[in-house]
C-alpha cells in the first residue's frame, strides 16, 4: 500500500497537484491519481528482491503524464 500519493484537484494533465501521505491524506474534493516518491523506492526494494512479480495494474493513471511517474517506475525495475 501506498505511504504517499500524487493528488489533483480535478481529473487532468493540468490539475493542481500536490503530494500528501498517510499523515494528512486526500483532502476533500481532490483525487489520489499516483504514488509518491517514498512508495516508488520502498517498491523498488521489494522489486529487486522478488524472484516474480505478480502484475495486478497500473500503480497511478499511467496515461497522464503527470501521473505516470509510479507505473513507469516499477516497469523500469522489474525490466
Amino acid at each position: 500500500m501506498p505511504t504517499d500519493f500524487i493528488c489533483a484537484d480535478k481529473f487532468s494533465e493540468d490539475a493542481n497537484i500536490k503530494l500528501r501521505d498517510l499523515t494528512n491524506g486526500v483532502e476533500a474534493g481532490w483525487l489520489g491519481l499516483d504514488i509518491g516518491p517514498d512508495t516508488i523506492t520502498a517498491n523498488e526494494d521489494v522489486i529487486q528482491r522478488a524472484k516474480t512479480v505478480f502484475w495486478n495494474g497500473p500503480q497511478g493513471v499511467f496515461e497522464m503524464k503527470p501521473f505516470a511517474k509510479g507505473s513507469l517506475s516499477m516497469l523500469d525495475n522489474i525490466i
